[in-house]
Order: structure tokens, then sequence, then C-alpha cells
């Protein structure tokens, strides 16, 4: 007998629970987005934009002087990301102010990471840039600067691009500070303290002393020393060097002449994505750099170029894709920007000192 209502009340049990289940499932099923076989490639790419930008926007609050490259979050943290942020689109021309900014800031990265990048601005305050591909977010202010191998972006002011005697300290103190925290001497929380000083002898070489603030007094860290000629940071303590150019430097050169100008500007545009794979251009007004216009692209030499493209609705008309310059070692490409009136680099062989 007892055996028997055992097993009434486990068959009865057994009902309660697949009477139940069925209700979660149904639950869960109206409730979870449903996966479509038949899902085109414009709703993924709306999902996915919309995870990215949540991804952004956890991360751009109280973010401090030194920018770490943020990766991907997994798809699980993404989808906890449920707030909602005012998250503006910047990488269509709607904005022309903002476009024409940000296109000299991709620029600059792409000068360090080639990519394709979205401009994205939360509350309008900080603005970041996201590499469509990989979704790696690129946070800048006033500016973008990449220190090789290190991984990490740090602002520069004023758009200054290379050590010079006329540049903001701020230059000095970020690549500094970037380096400090890379050998984890100090958090990126932590409050630095700089006193700079040249030395006597030698105007190259800038010395800074490094301390940091903790509410009780100020705690020595330590001297770094910039030398602008050997190209080098160097720990005066332990005379360890901790940044040079070496990495950089050891890009391969091609040495190109008039005649390859064109051909060679346009390699370089291909794998900046600013030209189509397939895309057909024509090369104009190639000019050698002279002592009179060299100052246009920083002293350097090299040519100037103009390069067209069919228009894509009238292949017989020529439309403008840039007025460039290219070096002739082919390592550094920069681009006219008619707004601001100036070359700015899109692709090459640069580092803190040039």
């Amino acid at each position: 007998m007892f055996k028997k209502n055992n097993l009434f009340i486990l068959l009865i049990f057994a009902c309660m629970l697949t009477y139940l289940g069925g209700n979660v499932f149904a639950v869960s099923k109206n409730t979870t987005p449903k996966t479509n076989v038949t899902t085109n490639k414009k709703t993924v790419q709306k999902q996915q934009k919309i995870s990215i930008e949540k991804t952004i926007a956890k991360y751009l609050e109280n973010v401090p002087r030194i920018f770490y490259i943020i990766p991907e979050l997994d798809k699980a943290k993404i989808t906890k990301l449920k707030n909602n942020y005012n998250i503006t689109d910047f990488t269509s021309e709607a904005d022309y102010f903002y476009y024409e900014y940000d296109k000299i800031m991709i620029d600059e990265l792409n000068e360090r990471i080639p990519g394709n990048y979205s401009v994205y601005s939360v509350n309008n305050k900080l603005y970041c840039y996201v590499e469509n591909n990989t979704n790696k977010i690129y946070i800048e202010n006033d500016g973008i600067f990449s220190l090789p191998d290190y991984k990490i972006v740090v602002p520069i002011f004023n758009k200054a691009k290379t050590f010079s005697f006329n540049r903001d300290d701020d230059v000095y103190y970020n690549l500094i500070a970037s380096l400090v925290i890379r050998d984890k001497k100090l958090s990126k929380e932590s409050k630095f303290l700089y006193d700079t000083h040249r030395d006597s002898k030698d105007d190259y070489k800038l010395y800074v002393k490094v301390t940091m603030e903790d509410g009780i007094g100020d705690h020595y860290i330590g001297t770094y020393m910039i030398d602008t000629v050997m190209r080098t940071v160097t720990d005066q303590k332990t005379k360890k060097v901790l940044y040079d150019d070496s990495a950089v430097m050891k890009y391969p050169e091609t040495f190109i002449t008039e005649k390859q100008a064109g051909e060679m500007a346009a390699k370089i545009l291909r794998k900046l994505k600013i030209l189509g794979a397939n895309q057909r251009y024509y090369v104009t007004d190639v000019k050698e750099t002279t002592d009179d216009n060299n100052y246009l692209v920083e002293g350097r030499e090299g040519y100037f170029l103009t390069i067209m493209i069919d228009n894509p609705k009238n292949p017989e008309i020529k439309e403008l894709l840039g007025h460039f310059f290219i070096n002739n070692t082919s390592t550094v490409m920069m681009k006219y920007y008619v707004v601001e009136d100036l070359y700015e680099y899109i692709y090459g062989k640069y580092t803190p000192f040039g």
C-alpha cells in the first residue's frame, strides 16, 4: 500500500512539474528574442551596434586622463548593461562640424592602428572611436596618440603631434604617466605631480620628476629623462631605457620616384580602406616637394598629388578623393583638409619623436 501511495504521489508530482515546466518554457519563449534563420544582415548589424553603444556608455563614466584601449566584452556582459544613455553617432555627415573634426581624429588613429572606425559620443561630452571589425574602443580627448607596442592611448593637447620646444608640457607628462602606469608603479587613478627642467648644457634633454599625492603628502616616484636626439625615455635611477623608437623605425622602406608616387599612394589608401579594393582611381598633379613648400608637411621630402575616382552613378564624371602627400620612402602619407587648411597624417612611421 505504501509503495502504491508513493507511486501515486510521484505521478502527481511529475504531472505538476510538466505543467509548471511548460509554463516556464512558455514565458521564456515569449520573453526571449526570436532566432530566425532568415534574419537579414541589417538586423544583425543593428543588434551589434546597440551592444557596442551600451559597452561604450559603460566605460565612458569617470574616464581618467590616461586612456587604455578597451577590449570587446563578451556577449554575456554586454547583455547585462541595461542603462539608457544619450548616445550620438557622429560618423555620418549630419553634423558637419563634428564630421570634419572626427575625420582628422580618425586619420590620426588610423596612422597607428589602421581600421574601419565609427564615432560616438555619450551625453555630448566625450568622444570615442569603435573599430567596427574588432569592436575595440579608442577614447580621445583633444587628440589621439598611441605608444607603439604598449597598447596605451594618451591624449595630445592642442593637436600637438611630436615633441619640440614649443609643445605643451602635457605632451611630456602624458608620455611619462603612461610609462609609469605600464610598469605598475602607479595606477590610472593616482594623482600625478610633475616637475620639469632642461639640461643646462644640452637643451635636447628634458628631465621630468614624478611624485604622487595621496592626501598625506607627496611620494617620490622617479625622475625620467627624455632625449629628443637619441629618441629615448630613460629612468634616471636604474638607467633603464623605458621607451625607444626601434620597434617603429624598423618599418620597411620602399624608395619611390615621381612616376611611382601615385601607385604607392593608392596602395596605402586601399590598406586604410579610404580607397576601395577594386575602385578605379586617377592620379593628377604630381609635384615633388621643394624648400618653398615642404613646410606644409613638416619638412618632409616626397610628392604632392591629387587622386580622383569615378562617380558611382555616372562613371563619366570624376570625383575628388583628396589631395595627398607621400614621402619618398613611402613610410608616411598625409591628407590635405580644406577646412583646417593643413595636411594631417593618415599613415606613417610616426612616434612621439616625429
